[in-house]
């Protein structure tokens, strides 16, 4: 999806339809948006698990009353908890794009458990189904209500969690909303 094919296009081929691939804008919805996002999800983790270390550290010194001793122990197991969660991140981007039914069991409690650990993949996850859904419509009109749709909901989601790819991918979709449009009207896809 290169910034400059629309304009060549229209240069050197003006009656022709600007088309782009599913492929291309999955692609770039997981490498833009999706990794973005796994990586802030690990940043906050990784500092509420300093958080909860230096919390702990603090608790531990000196002689420790048993309800002190409950305390670092439950710091322990949200330490612990965590870490796990931290660990489920590793290729949550690739998990998210796939259709759910193409998913084993594993990947899908998997997909799951991300999605019940974090808000902001969360609520990104219904975006790559209702990017799919787009190059499915024939009608114009239809493309273009989906595509505003899906534009809203992502810019629900970057005032939502500060989270500014998912803005950037809305505003993607806006400029090259036309080309997507064709794409579902003229049947292209190479998904």
């Amino acid at each position: 999806m290169n910034a400059a094919y629309p304009s060549m296009v229209r240069k050197y081929l003006p009656n022709a339809a600007t088309v782009y691939d599913l492929v291309h804008v999955m692609k770039n919805f997981t490498q833009d948006v999706l990794k973005a996002a796994k990586t802030k999800s690990l940043q906050d983790c990784k500092d509420r698990i300093s958080k909860r270390q230096k919390e702990l550290k603090t608790k531990k010194k000196g002689v420790l009353s048993d309800q002190a001793q409950r305390e670092c122990e439950d710091l322990q197991r949200q330490l612990d908890g965590l870490n796990s969660k931290a660990k489920h991140l590793n290729g949550a981007e690739w998990l998210m794009v796939r259709q759910q039914s193409s998913l084993r069991d594993n990947s899908k409690r998997r997909l799951q458990m991300l999605r019940e650990d974090n808000q902001l993949l969360a609520d990104l996850y219904p975006i790559a189904d209702m990017i799919r859904k787009i190059w499915n419509r024939r009608m114009l009109e239809d493309s273009k209500h989906l595509i505003k749709t899906t534009r809203l909901l992502l810019l629900q989601i970057a005032r939502a969690h500060r989270f500014k790819s998912a803005k950037s991918f809305a505003m993607m979709l806006a400029r090259r909303m036309e080309g997507i449009m064709h794409a579902g009207r003229l049947g292209f896809n190479t998904a």
